[in-house]
């Protein structure tokens, strides 16, 4: 390999890393990145979720699918409907919309930029007793959400002990949709009366094994992408 082709891996690397880790000048357009039905079905196994769902950052339609897939009813909108979106997800803002009293639940993977999780939370939290964001880890941390968190406490958390991929052209192959770069979890906040074992203040950590969670996937899924 001569020098041009040493500089030239590294440039793709360095490119690669920063989609991935989010560099504000390789971000995907509307901050789309599809979520891997594998991380929606770690939810249904692990999360609890409601029958009826809103999904308010749908885009094209990933996470819907695979919760209609595992027997929930969802109503799906995005504030920017990409080309390829499936023609039921309706247009629609989130942070303007008014409460659809047809959920019983939000389940999403909001943008990440501006901010915009905490204030999906926030919303959604003031409107349903059960909540789900598929957000980094880092979610965790600054001291404005800090404030969210000692408002909101969450219940359960479901962190993945190998990291998801979101390559969506590879969605059909376990490379597409384990084994990334950026440690998600699901954050869940579930308000619902029932009787609970877990005593108020104290959050359930659920470790995901990525891999079997995988092949129970594919199994059920009979090696086909929805």
């Amino acid at each position: 390999m001569n020098v041009v082709d040493i500089f030239g891996e590294k440039t793709k690397r360095t490119q690669r890393r920063n989609i991935l880790l989010g560099d504000p000048g390789k971000r995907h357009n509307n901050d789309l990145y599809s979520t891997p039905p594998v991380a929606t079905y770690a939810l249904h196994v692990h999360g609890d979720p409601p029958e009826r769902i809103l999904e308010p950052a749908a885009g094209r339609g990933w996470m819907v699918n695979e919760l209609i897939r595992c027997g929930h009813e969802v109503f799906a909108y995005d504030k920017y409907v990409d080309l390829d979106a499936p023609s039921w997800i309706g247009t629609q803002d989130f942070l303007t919309s008014s409460h659809d009293g047809r959920a019983e639940g939000v389940v999403t993977n909001p943008p990440f930029k501006s901010g915009l999780p905490m204030r999906f939370a926030e919303l959604a939290l003031s409107r349903y007793p059960y909540v789900a964001l598929f957000c980094r880890l880092t979610f965790l941390e600054s001291y404005m959400r800090r404030s969210l968190f000692e408002r909101y406490p969450l219940n359960t958390m479901l962190i993945f002990s190998g990291r998801v991929n979101f390559t969506e052209n590879r969605f059909n192959e376990k490379a597409g949709q384990c084994g990334g770069m950026v440690s998600y979890a699901w954050f869940i906040w579930d308000r619902r009366p029932r009787l609970s074992i877990i005593p108020s203040g104290f959050v359930r950590h659920v470790h995901v094994d990525t891999d079997g969670l995988y092949e129970a996937w594919r199994a059920e899924t009979s090696n086909k992408v929805i």
